[in-house]
């Protein structure tokens, strides 16, 4: 496993043996497609929680903002 890295569609991999190589094409074409899947399956479920969250962020560093960097000057 040592050697300069080869590009193969953007993904740099050192020189690995074929079954190596047979092995990480198939978790990038399975494992990888199930895992998306899996998260566009899931994104309405989780979209109103984190939209909350960024909101409920928003909003609390706006008014520590309004609050005591705005009465500084």
């Amino acid at each position: 496993m040592g050697g300069p890295p080869q590009f193969e569609k953007n993904v740099i991999t050192y020189h690995i043996s074929s079954a190596e190589q047979k092995l990480f094409k198939g978790f990038l074409s399975t494992a990888f497609s199930k895992i998306t899947g899996k998260v566009r399956r899931n994104f309405f479920d989780v979209a109103p929680a984190v939209a909350l969250g960024v909101a409920t962020y928003y909003f609390t560093v706006k008014k520590y903002h309004d609050i005591h960097v705005s009465h500084r000057s």
